[in-house]
């Protein structure tokens, strides 16, 4: 080591902080005097101007470095210094620039970024599929790759590959195995297709890889926890096997577990959580109903197994426990798990929270008795058990002795406590080895013949060492240490034993730290380890101490040399933990064992008791994995044995493996990034042996080859080869390739140093690449040949198709077409084949047409059809034989119809009717309109002849009763009283005034009727009451005849709107067609037209008429353009060769504009087709010639995006915001709409079904080709969209990124995969298209939820980051225009999505990256397009990003409307309620429930009453309503809610007051409600929707404080809007009617009411509640505002103040209102919060309410929230009514008292009482 140090040498100065530093020396100086440096800045070598002065103490530390130690190195070995200064700072320097992973030769170094990183999207993975690992930067990828490699070109016997990861808990090993695992799968896959076996949609192989990558989440969710190191730790250990076959297809797999954390169950320390499956679970249930109904589930904080941590544990920032749900859930699936068996392990998983939940008392005699029998009771229903069975189980020990009953011993309440843990330990342990057997199943090989490769990953815990360390952290330690044996024997002894066995000598230096003693401490056999020691006690039947098992151990302390030892007690209060301890001395430190529970834990055994009960349970999944596992009377091994026998398998395993090691290192103890704590990342490289490989390498050879490997690989560096392996090595040297000192021969092989091989290797691989050139040569020539044999079976095969004549064969063959050159376009046989299919295609149309227009017996379609099939030559006479039958058959029954109408009109001849019916009968028309008039008329005629008969006998013979009721059937029928028969009667009987009243009542019923079917011109309703009417003889009244020839007039209007219809149908096809359309073609068209008009139809009546003109007008259009193509296609064929493409070039412009206009127009003439190919020719011809300049320009973007600080994110929101609802936007909105011209299938630059599929084999291409634009789980084969090759590649790698962020396909980090894809649509602006058009593809049809949300999702990100090209956005508007009425959050995100694109295409592309923080909130809640409803009712809609908060929202509200408020304690705040409108009620149903509520007797005579009150059901309604009262609420609106109270939430929080609690939830929220100013919109939205509501949100005020300007308009608006809402209640009807007077004089333009007379017409009762609505009639309401007498003033402001002063007279004026219930009672109420203080308001008799308690602020002492809680503490002798709950909890000493409600309103109810409290009012 050099004593001094000269001006100007770099140095290592040590550091406090970060061990050592770089500096540079300022004046020389000598070690162990003072000196001067100046710090050098991270790898620049620049200095820091002000010196740093060093102590005598501080220069003796510092070392000196080499300069080249202040840049990066990939790979450490490299280092000329190999120091811990050098190795520390290269980490650091590297870690900073998130440069993570570090080769040291080929081990890698892996340090947790606790954060997301852009280094995992699909691009980095292509880099290291194509290339391998060679020449790219140290990655996880580069490993799995080295092994893939290895296992496939080793001999079979050396092919097996583990890779060891291993590190600390929290270091990253968990997403280090699975981006290995999903590496290997990826690469399988690549290999399968490039050797022409790509695996096709749904076979086993794509089974088998998405098995073992989705095994994944589920084995995480049952076996990973959140610790104080790491918030996803595996707390059990498991080597993942996969086998291969020698070509790299998976053919299987298995995962091996070990030593599951079973204590953590009942058990977690301060900051640590449970298995992370119970919060999954929990927090579904938050958005699942059902689920939570079912299993009966509540928040996590209410169960004991999962809330011994703080909330903060429970909530953990960074994990998604709905999300993960989803992902187990997925996980489940994919391992085949049915419905029931899902069911059953959920019911054990929620039976183990309820268990915990069990509480315990002393009992007599110390035993226990169960504290909360209901806990008992739900636990025993989940479990499926005895409730009984349950209690003895954990509240007694059996014991069975032959021949004697059994025999019962009373457990204690500690010994309960732990019975009740130990069985659900028991049930947890057997269901996590269920669930890895059930994974192994699914994973199974089949049988083969073939070799299999085997390739494994261990991930299993890291070294631990906690506050106290028990028998599963020894094992877990015995683990590493048996784990550090073999890295030391792989690296370190093995490589040692073969320098020596090869003769190669060396250096001096070699050693290494051999940790084999302590692993023979742990376990040496034959009673002298310390396993052994354990095990013994156990063996000997005895029942041992866990003290006396300390002595043993302590006891070979002596003999361990220092492994073992005593700990250092200094302090009986500090140390006391550690009296039952021993320390142990690992090679990463040393750990204190506590041996308390050792005994128990290792016998492993669980009470007969307990298992009786398991093994008795009705879950037939529990009984069945008790009896196989369980059972206490089976040997079993001690756990201590079961876990070495493991462990032995998994090193004999491992030792037969190649293996790749991977050591994980955790930068910090805080979990969070960008943070390096330098000594705790030495100390890991210590231990880890990272320091010495680093040594070791540096020192040996750590490559070498036998050699014949060596000459094999190698000879061909020289110019003749060489003899042998000496010679070559000579040769080599000479010629500079090898160089003395960095290579040595020994026996049987050549060693080299890492940098020696990569320079030989480089040129190994530079002379290959030589050769290869030559060889490809003839191999693209003998590929030439074979493309041109099978372009020729291709061009055979379309022949043959074409000869056949079959559609199906045709379309099949030209399937094939893509692969051909130009796919084929300029072949004639191509050419003619593909008009064949067109020819082909429109006459199957035909057919279908045909077929359709016969059944469905229209004339028009027929027609239609008949003159298609005359166009296209149809030949299917039997067919048209049938079409032209069932013209003539429609044709002669419109005759008999006019026939039996002439009839109907004559009246009274009897003959002429019957002859028309029995025609009509002929023909089937039974029961067409006409008939069943005529049949009636005639039924009518005939009954009048008889009955004058009658009446004319009773006349003569004066039998009174029989004219009476002669007469009155005759007046029924119509006969008028004017009739002499008629009146000869009624002077015989006198009773014609009455007779007449009852006709006139059902004449005036039917007429009433009448006049609302001519109004809402209803053909339907006016045939059939047609009928009613000639029953009762009214066919001659003015109205009747007016409606008759209303009929006659629409029932000709739809013959000809449907004749039109057709006609539009028929042209729109042909216009699409590649013939085009013609003049002669719209002839029919316009012709029907015309007739249509002359009907006297309006354009706004008849939407057929709309849309023929409008085809029409394009039709023009259509034709000038067709005309274009005609032209400019001559133009270019008339060119030849490469003059062709110069003429397209020189008529880019043109082409370009023709095809926007075609695809406007919806032209698919073959022109138009041509001039789509061109301009793709065009344009890839550009790209190909621009590669390099377009290359440029997507880089050059890419660096100019910036990361957006707060103050531009706020910006951006507001220019958004502003940017909203633009003309444009409106217009653009409006074309997109015509869904014939902008189905995204119409898109020009769509790739055709031949391209898409040409790399498929033939036999998937016409399934491929339909399923082109739906989705799917499989990688697409090509880009969507024609694009150049490069945009190709980058197409398909978004693609696997949707579909990975999708769930789709496993992956770690879906937030950087979203990020991918949003900056490829920022950096290239022709890729926007074509992730829309993968987006739109996704989710269209998907069949799996929770994967089209996530493309919404994605969707969103995008239409606020990107906007579309100008030729797109039209198609994408109308695909997202026709998705936006899907139900739920799906249609939200539509709409949300096409409000985005207004700003987005207004403002341009984002100029920032999109941020990973904000893409991951995407996944916790959803964004909404949020519908507003603003304080005059007008409603605005605000596009909602995820991560805004209910406070943020408000503040570009108030910005936008410029409303003055205080952001601390705002004012205004948003509201919500559910907008969903109720589903009205039919008379019937009004009247059931009317008389279920009043007078339940009258429910009988339901159906005579409607009879009766038929057409005057308001009057009937009414008049009840002033006989009983109003009409009662829906009662389903109370019986919903907005979410459902847990039962378990209840008795917690109910439990901590001391209060008893009923199992009914707290009633639903009636009024809209305040959102707290820290919850999210997405959150609220995605909660309602999933329970079938759909959210409004209404800003208006919420704090009604001191100094309102009562005179604003908008406080009027929303007092009105609470009174309409109901929630401003008026107890007095006068009151009510005052307010609704003064509210229609404010909304007046002249601010006076209308005249009395017009009251009601006005809307007065608009302005009403929905109770006092009911109450009365509109005139009714009109009296009674007449009645008051008001004076109005017509100023504004006076009346205004005036409308305030009334509604002050509401009892609930000025309070925010929420419904709840005192906890200690079963009542309903609302509780009102205002300036004051908290009200409660119960409904009383008709409708009023009352304020029954009021808690003045002054009086309140304290109050809190909880999840379904809110409570107060306050002044007992100052509260009015107190609850018999209040005197309950009354404290006699202070006086105070508390007051529980139970509301779902907690948190609201919360927030508006502090900012009460906090603004200004009394305290």
């Amino acid at each position: 080591m050099a004593n001094k140090f000269p001006t100007d040498e770099y140095i290592w100065i040590p550091d406090d902080e970060e061990f050592m530093v770089p500096a540079q020396v300022v004046a020389a100086f000598d070690r162990g005097s003072p000196g001067q440096v100046r710090r050098v800045t991270k790898g620049k070598g620049g200095k820091n101007p002000k010196p740093i002065r060093l102590s005598a103490e501080e220069s003796q530390s510092c070392i000196r470095m080499d300069k080249e130690s202040l840049e990066s190195i990939d790979d450490m070995v490299q280092l000329k210094n190999l120091d811990e200064a050098s190795i520390h700072y290269n980490l650091k320097l590297r870690y900073e620039s998130d440069a993570i992973y570090t080769w040291v030769s080929k081990i890698l170094i892996s340090i947790n970024p606790f954060k997301m990183l852009s280094i995992y999207d699909p691009q980095v993975m292509d880099d290291y599929l194509s290339k391998g690992a060679r020449n790219l930067p140290p990655h996880i990828y580069g490993v799995a790759d080295d092994a893939f490699r290895a296992m496939q070109s080793n001999k079979l016997e050396e092919a097996d590959q583990a890779c060891i990861v291993s590190g600390e808990s929290g270091a990253g090993k968990t997403e280090a195995t699975k981006l290995f695992l999903q590496y290997i799968a990826e690469k399988s896959r690549r290999e399968m297709d490039v050797k022409g076996l790509g695996i096709g949609e749904g076979s086993s192989d794509e089974s088998l890889q998405q098995k073992v990558l989705e095994a994944n989440p589920l084995m995480e969710a049952f076996g990973n926890a959140k610790t104080v190191r790491n918030d996803n730790s595996s707390r059990f250990g498991k080597f993942i096997n996969v086998e291969f076959s020698g070509g790299g297809a998976i053919l299987g797999g298995s995962v091996q577990n070990y030593l599951l954390e079973k204590s953590r169950l009942v058990t977690q320390g301060e900051g640590e959580r449970n298995y992370h499956i119970f919060y999954q679970l929990c927090a579904a249930a938050q958005v699942d109903p059902a689920l939570k109904a079912k299993y009966h589930l509540s928040d996590a904080s209410q169960y004991y197994f999962l809330n011994q941590s703080k909330r903060s544990a429970i909530d953990v920032e960074g994990i998604d426990d709905a999300d993960e749900w989803l992902a187990t859930l997925r996980s489940m699936e994919v391992i085949s798990l049915n419905e029931q068996e899902k069911d059953q392990i959920l019911s054990l998983l929620c039976g183990i929270l309820h268990l915990g939940n069990i509480e315990f008392d002393g009992g007599k005699s110390d035993s226990s008795v169960v504290k909360n029998q209901e806990m008992l009771s739900l636990a025993a229903e989940q479990l499926e058990v005895d409730a009984d069975t349950l209690k003895q189980a954990i509240t007694t020990a059996l014991r069975r002795v032959p021949g004697q009953s059994p025999i019962y011993s009373p457990l204690s309440k500690v010994q309960a406590v732990d019975a009740r843990d130990a069985l659900a330990k028991a049930i947890y342990s057997v269901l996590f080895d269920y669930l890895i057997e059930r994974i192994n199943d699914s994973l199974k090989s089949a049988p083969s013949k073939v070799e299999v490769r085997n390739m494994g990953v261990l991930d299993i815990f890291g070294f631990e060492d906690f506050v106290k360390n028990s028998f599963e952290q020894l094992c877990i330690n015995y683990t590493n240490e048996r784990l550090q044996g073999h890295f030391n024997d792989h690296i370190f002894k093995l490589e040692k034993a073969e320098y020596k066995r090869e003769g190669v000598a060396l250096d001096d230096n070699f050693e290494f730290q051999d940790n084999s003693s302590v692993i023979k401490v742990i376990d040496q056999g034959k009673g002298k380890g310390i396993l052994s020691v354990i095990d013994e006690a156990i063996k000997s039947g005895r029942e041992v101490a866990d003290k006396s098992i300390l002595e043993k151990i302590l006891a070979m302390s002596s003999t361990s040399n220092g492994v073992i030892s005593e700990p250092k007690i200094t302090n009986k209060k500090k140390d006391g933990h550690l009296k039952n301890c021993f320390v142990f001395t690992h090679y990463a430190g040393q750990v204190a064992y506590d041996v308390d529970g050792f005994v128990e834990k290792n016998r492993d055994l669980l009470q007969r008791g307990l298992y009786e009960a398991g093994e008795q349970s009705k879950n037939k999944l529990l009984s069945d994995l008790f009896k196989g596992r369980l059972d206490p009377e089976a040997k079993k091994k001690s756990l201590g044995i079961q876990f070495r026998d493991q462990l032995n398998d998994l090193m004999d395993r491992i030792s037969q493996t190649q293996p790749s090691f991977v050591r994980c290192i955790k930068p910090n103890s805080e979990k969070v990034p960008d943070r390096f704590t330098s000594n705790m990342v030495l100390d890991q490289l210590r231990y880890a042996g990272v320091l010495e490989v680093c040594r070791i390498r540096k020192l040996g050879y750590p490559v070498r080859k036998d050699f014949k490997q060596f000459l094999l690989s190698y000879q061909i560096l020289v110019d003749g080869g060489a003899s042998d392996a000496k010679s070559l090595c000579t040769a080599l040297e000479k010629s500079g390739l090898l160089a003395a000192g960095d290579y040595a021969i020994g026996t049987n092989k050549v060693f080299m140093r890492d940098h020696q091989f990569e320079i030989i290797e480089e040129a190994r691989e530079s002379k290959l690449t030589k050769s290869v050139v030559r060889v490809q040569a003839f191999v693209r020539m003998e590929l030439a040949r074979m493309r041109y044999l099978s372009w020729q079976d291709i061009l055979s095969n379309i022949q043959m198709a074409l000869k056949s004549g079959d559609a199906e064969k045709l379309e099949s063959a030209l399937m094939s077409v893509g692969t051909l050159p130009f796919r084929g376009r300029h072949i004639k046989l191509v050419q003619d084949a593909h008009g064949e299919l067109a020819v082909l295609l429109e006459l199957k149309r035909v057919e279908n047409l045909l077929t359709a227009a016969i059944e469905s017996e229209d004339l028009a379609e027929i027609q239609v059809a008949l003159k298609a099939a005359s166009e296209c030559n149809f030949k299917d006479k039997a067919l048209l034989s049938r079409a032209h039958d069932t013209e003539e058959l429609i044709m002669a029954q419109r005759k008999i119809r006019a026939q039996l109408r002439a009839a109907v009109d004559a009246g009274t001849d009897k003959k002429a009717l019957r002859d028309a019916i029995k025609l009509a009968e002929a023909q089937n028309l039974k029961n067409a309109v006409e008939t069943r008039d005529a049949v009636a008329l005639l039924e009518r005629l005939e009954k009048e002849e008889k009955l004058r008969a009658d009446l004319e006998d009773a006349l003569k013979k004066k039998k009174e009763g029989d004219v009476r009721k002669c007469m009155n059937s005759l007046v029924s029928l119509g006969v008028s009283g004017d009739d002499e028969l008629i009146g000869r009667a009624e002077e015989f009987v006198k009773e014609q005034a009455q007779l007449s009243l009852d006709r006139e009542n059902e004449q005036t019923r039917l007429l009433r009727e009448l006049e609302e079917a001519i109004d809402k011109r209803d053909l339907t309703a006016l045939m059939d009451l047609e009928v009613a009417v000639l029953k009762i003889g009214l066919e001659e009244h003015e109205l009747v005849r007016h409606a008759m020839e209303l009929r006659e007039r629409l029932e000709s209007a739809r013959d000809v709107t449907s004749a039109l219809a057709a006609e539009v149908r028929a042209v729109q096809h042909k216009a699409q067609s590649e013939a085009g359309v013609s003049k002669a073609d719209i002839s029919g068209l316009e012709k029907t037209l015309q007739a249509a008009l002359d009907t006297g139809l309006e354009r706004d009546e008849s939407a057929a008429i709309r849309d023929a003109e409008a085809l029409l007008e394009r039709i023009d259009k259509q034709a000038e353009v067709q005309a274009k193509l005609v032209e400019i296609c001559k133009d270019v064929e008339a060119a030849s060769g490469k003059d062709k493409l110069n003429v397209k070039r020189a008529n880019k412009d043109s082409l370009v504009q023709l095809l926007a206009e075609c695809q406007e127009l919806g032209i698919a003439s073959k022109e138009a087709k041509k001039v789509r190919y061109w301009v793709g020719d065009i344009e890839q011809a550009e790209s190909h010639e621009n590669a390099a300049a377009l290359a440029s320009s997507r880089q050059e973007r890419l660096e100019k995006l910036r990361d957006a600080s707060k103050d531009d994110i706020e910006e951006q929101a507001m220019l958004r915001l502003q940017s909203l609802t633009s003309e444009e936007h409106a217009a653009r909105i409006e074309a997109a709409r015509d869904d014939a011209v902008f189905d995204i299938k119409n898109y020009y630059r769509l790739r055709s079904d031949e391209d898409f599929t040409q790399s498929l084999p033939a036999d998937d291409r016409i399934l491929a080709a339909k399923h082109k634009l739906m989705a799917r789980s499989r990688p697409i084969p090509k880009s969507l969209l024609a694009l150049s090759d490069e945009q190709n590649r980058t197409a398909l790698r978004v693609n696997r990124a949707i579909l990975q962020y999708c769930g789709e396909m496993s992956t770690s980090f879906p937030a950087t995969l979203a990020q991918y894809i949003l900056v490829k649509g920022l950096e290239d602006p022709e890729m926007c298209d074509e992730i829309y058009m993968q987006l739109c593809k996704h989710v269209h049809a998907n069949p799996k939820p929770e994967s089209a949300d996530r493309a919404w999702l994605l969707m969103c990100m995008a239409t606020k980051t990107f906007p579309p090209t100008d030729h797109f956005t039209n198609f994408l508007l109308n695909f997202l225009i026709r998705h936006r009425s899907l139900a739920g959050l799906q249609g939200n995100y539509a709409s949300l999505c096409i409000v985005q694109l207004d700003a987005t295409i207004g403002l341009g592309p984002s100029f920032f990256k999109p941020n990973l923080e904000e893409i991951q909130s995407y996944r916790k809640r959803p964004p909404v397009l949020a519908t507003i409803r603003m304080l005059k009712g007008d409603l605005v809609q605000y596009p909602v990003s995820p991560d805004l908060r209910i406070a943020q929202v408000l503040e570009l509200i108030r910005r936008q409307h410029q409303i003055d408020d205080d952001p601390e304690v705002p004012s205004f705040g948003i509201f919500v309620k559910d907008a969903k409108e109720k589903g009205k009620l039919n008379p019937r149903q009004r009247l059931t429930r009317f008389y279920k509520h009043y007078n339940p007797e009258k429910l009988r005579h339901v159906d005579l009453f409607l009879e009766y009150w038929a057409g005057k059901e308001d009057e009937l309604f009414a008049k009840l309503m002033e006989k009983y009262g109003p009409e009662p609420d829906d009662e389903e609106v109370t019986k919903k809610g907005f979410l459902s109270a847990s039962v378990t939430g209840a008795m917690h929080a109910a439990k901590m007051l001391g209060l008893t609690t009923s199992h009914k939830p707290p009633p639903a929220p009636v009024s809209a409600w305040p959102l707290p100013w820290w919850s999210h919109m997405g959150d609220v939205f995605l909660r309602m929707t999933a329970q079938g509501k759909e959210p409004l949100f209404e800003f208006k005020r919420r704090l009604f404080l001191d100094g309102i300007d009562e005179t604003e308009e908008t406080f009027f608006w929303q007092l009105l809007g609470d009174i309409r809402a109901g929630d401003l209640v008026f107890n007095e009807e006068a009151q009510a009617a005052e307010a609704a007077l003064l509210a229609l004089a404010l909304q007046s333009d002249k601010y006076k009411p209308p005249a009395p007379e017009h009251l009601a017409a006005a809307g007065l009762t608009e302005n009403l509640s929905p109770d006092w609505r009911r109450k009365k009639r509109p005139e009714d309401w009109a009296r009674v505002a007449v009645s008051l007498g008001v004076k109005l003033s017509r100023n504004p402001a006076k009346l205004r103040q005036y409308f305030v002063n009334v509604c002050k007279k509401s009892p609930v004026y000025g309070m925010t209102l929420f419904a709840g219930r005192q906890a200690d009672t079963t009542n309903n109420i609302t509780i009102g919060v205002d300036k004051n203080g908290i009200s409660f308001v119960e409904d009383q008799p008709h409708g009023k309410v009352e304020v029954t308690k009021f808690f003045d602020y002054k009086d309140i002492v304290k109050y809190g929230a909880s999840v379904e809680y809110c409570w107060l503490a306050y002044n007992s002798s100052a509260g009015k009514r107190l609850s018999n709950a209040a005197k309950r909890l009354s404290r006699r000493k202070n006086n105070s008292a508390n007051v529980l409600i139970y509301t779902l309103q907690s948190w609201e109810m919360y927030e508006v009482i502090f900012d009460y409290t906090h603004a200004g009012r009394p305290q």
